[in-house]
């Protein structure tokens, strides 16, 4: 088994009630100290916010082995750190049984770093030295907080050697260093550490001792530094590899195996539409090529999967009667077109599968698959890394020609792999509903006709459509969404919308997945299908389903986007479309 990267795991909480507004600051100071780390998978950074106690320990049991460092940002005490239950709800996670999952980190693995940066946290101390922490930073007294996001970006900007030119190159800098130097600069640009109602206490505390500082370093290891060791993340040298004429057959047999009728020319269109039209690509001419661009179809075709599972699961959340907080989700929501490139849909999917734990799910299946990879099957986790990690390099153009025939070769077995474990997704049927039209006459039944169209299956030549790419059919008195993509529990459509009246069979993946020709004020006969890449100046991106992917920054003029206003003079049919993404948006912007 190839070596795990160690793992910086940050956790932040907040109260509604007692808002603590620099924690995002924080959170932002942080990941941009440690980003070179991150980026030279020399350590990965991992930060969640809105954490419950179990979302805690799943946090612990799915990095298990690998965390070498915990902070923890928000409302704290002697007693425990607070962390989120529910939307409304906090809750305490007690000291000892913190000191618990992290006594069992530091004996089986290599965690020697714990930090908790909020009030009072000093009685912690005892717990966490028991448990074998080797370096701890707690505070005194209560702490204000915006000087406690000044003290921790500091402290980890220092660390990180991020004051100098080339700080990967150079000596590493120590947590006792680090520590001073975070100290020296907080009573640099600051006065006395006065307490005010905006600290992190669970109550608040204002008899703090003038004469002591408010954090401090317990350590039995001062020289402990970042891990500066490149970790190359590379496919589990017990994978078969895959060869180029048998990848197809793979995929076949893992469909047969989850019940699903296919012929070698069906394989791909079982996987739909946003991830079929990549492997489309990999089998044209210039796709089976030994180039990069053969390794971004294949990169594409992942981060397309893995973005349409994380969408399946993050409509679900929209569509909650009490939404969760949670600021990846909002950060997700509020990103900018510019930055979805790079986003990390599997840790989205993590996270918003962790959300919807206790409730009934349309694709139970995806539960299942994330069970997998938090117990590391097979070597499972590292083959999900290796296909995240060779799309990171290929994207900041660090992939070696010399050893790019190598590459692709694991590429594709990795990804085959992944396909295999998702094909239980061609048991739904993903279909754009175009238009509803009610059929009723005195001394009938309600008709309502939906004219549809599957998205599996790909276009003809020179974009031609086929002719059935819309079809309609009549369902008796009941209905599904209109001008929705929707994602339904059945092989085929004929089944799917005779049971619509269970509403649990079905699921809107709109407006997270549009077809944009339901908008248009000329008629279209093809479904032209966009997903969401973020809002800038209060309007919302969207890019094309098969658009490719940007490298090497080259330009590709053949992708397509488009943009949602609050008014859309030229398709005024967008109007609506923007008022329902406000309507579901809005409650996690909170």
């Amino acid at each position: 088994m190839s070596k795990k990267q160690p793992i910086a795991l940050f956790v932040f909480s907040n109260d509604l009630d007692r808002y603590l507004s620099k924690i995002e600051t924080e959170r932002k100071a942080i990941e941009s100290a440690l980003e070179q780390y991150h980026d030279t998978n020399r350590l990965k950074v991992i930060l969640r916010s809105s954490v419950s106690i179990m979302e805690l320990m799943r946090l612990f049991q799915r990095y298990h082995g690998q965390i070498v460092l915990f902070h923890f940002s928000g409302h704290a005490g002697g007693e425990g750190l607070q962390l989120n239950q529910t939307t409304t709800d906090n809750e305490v996670g007690y000291a000892q049984g913190i000191a618990g999952l992290i006594k069992k980190e530091v004996e089986e693995g290599q965690l020697e770093f714990v930090f908790l940066n909020g009030c009072s946290t000093k009685p912690q101390v005892e717990a966490l030295k028991n448990a074998g922490v080797k370096s701890i930073i707690a505070t005194n007294f209560p702490i204000n907080d915006n000087k406690a996001a000044q003290f921790s970006g500091f402290l980890y900007k220092t660390l990180a050697n991020k004051a100098i030119d080339n700080p990967l190159d150079s000596e590493s800098i120590n947590i006792k260093q680090a520590f001073e130097a975070a100290e020296n600069y907080l009573q640099t640009t600051n006065q006395a550490p006065n307490i005010s109602k905006t600290d992190r206490g669970f109550v608040f505390e204002t008899n703090s001792n003038s004469n002591q500082e408010p954090w401090e370093l317990f350590s039995a290891a001062p020289t402990w530094h970042l891990p500066n060791e490149v970790v190359n993340i590379i496919l589990p040298p017990n994978q078969k590899r895959v060869g180029q004429s048998k990848w197809t057959q793979s995929l076949e047999q893992a469909l047969k195996k989850q019940g699903v009728a296919v012929r070698p020319k069906t394989v791909f269109e079982r996987y739909g539409w946003l991830i079929e039209t990549f492997l489309q690509k990999m089998e044209t001419r210039i796709g089976k090529q030994p180039t990069s661009r053969r390794l971004s179809f294949m990169a594409e075709a992942f981060q397309s999967s893995v973005r349409y599972l994380c969408y399946i699961q993050i409509a679900q959340l929209l569509r909650l009667e009490e939404p969760p907080v949670n600021l990846t989700l909002q950060n997700f929501l509020s990103l900018s077109p510019e930055q979805q490139a790079h986003t990390d849909y599997f840790d989205l999917l993590l996270v918003a599968t962790d959300l919807l734990e206790g409730k009934a799910t349309l694709i139970p299946e995806i539960n299942e698959l994330l069970e997998e990879f938090y117990n590391d099957e097979r070597d499972f986790r590292n083959t999900v890394y290796f296909l995240q990690d060779q799309r990171n390099q290929l994207l900041k153009g660090k992939i070696e020609e010399t050893n790019l025939e190598v590459i692709l070769e694991e590429y594709l077995t990795a990804l085959v792999l992944w396909l295999r474990k998702i094909a239980f997704i061609a048991k739904y049927r993903l279909v754009s509903i175009k238009d509803i039209q009610l059929n009723y006459r005195l001394g009938t039944t309600k008709q309502f006709v939906h004219l549809y169209g599957e998205l599996h299956g790909m276009y003809g030549e020179a974009g031609m459509s086929r002719d059935d790419d819309y079809t309609a059919i009549s369902v008796e008195n009941d209905c599904t969404y209109n001008q929705s993509i929707l994602l339904f529990k059945a092989k085929n459509m004929e089944t799917a919308l005779e049971n619509i009246e269970d509403k649990s069979t079905y699921l809107s993946l709109s407006p997270l997945i549009i077809d944009q020709s339901v908008f248009s004020v000329k008629p279209t006969q093809t479904p032209e299908i966009h997903y969401y890449i973020g809002q800038e100046n209060g309007d919302y991106h969207y890019a094309q389903y098969k658009n490719e992917l940007s490298f090497d920054n080259k330009k590709i003029t053949s992708n397509k986007f488009m943009v949602v206003e609050e008014q859309n003079n030229d398709q005024p049919k967008l109007d609506e479309l923007f008022e329902q993404i406000d309507l579901l948006f809005n409650p996690f912007n909170d």
